[in-house]
């Protein structure tokens, strides 16, 4: 039997009969196949493809910062860590900026071996999309 739940899946296919009764009569046909289709959106989701993790960016260079989103409105923060992810500054290095799925940045002191670039949704700062860890020098 089909629920309306927040999973989501594929649509249903229910045969629906209607059964005479003697307060009422049923006509001819007396079923049908019906398609429920899924009302559930997919989960919002952000996801990094550069940096890819394992590459050195140089101080002072300009890289491009690329995103794919599926599900997410409005514009996105990006944030840098210097130290693996534990921590990501006070404020994003480029805020409020169209989810477009590109950015360029120069890249900035201080070096590390473990820098990582997060994007997250400014409606739904919970949305995130993490890359993994680089080099700046």
């Amino acid at each position: 039997m089909p629920i309306d739940d927040s999973l989501v899946e594929s649509n249903e296919t229910v045969v629906v009969t209607l059964v005479a009764d003697p307060t009422y009569t049923v006509g001819s046909p007396n079923s049908a196949t019906v398609t429920i289709a899924d009302n559930d959106a997919p989960p919002a989701s952000i996801a990094i493809t550069n940096p890819k993790g394992g590459e050195t960016w140089r101080v002072n260079t300009n890289k491009t910062i690329t995103w794919t989103s599926s599900g997410v409105s409005g514009n996105v923060n990006i944030y840098l860590s210097r130290d693996g992810g534990s921590s990501w500054g006070s404020a994003p290095i480029i805020g409020n900026t169209s989810n477009d799925g590109t950015q360029n940045w120069k890249v900035t002191r201080p070096a590390t071996g473990t820098a990582r670039i997060k994007v997250c949704s400014v409606n739904a700062s919970s949305v995130c999309g993490t890359s993994n860890s680089f080099t700046i020098k």
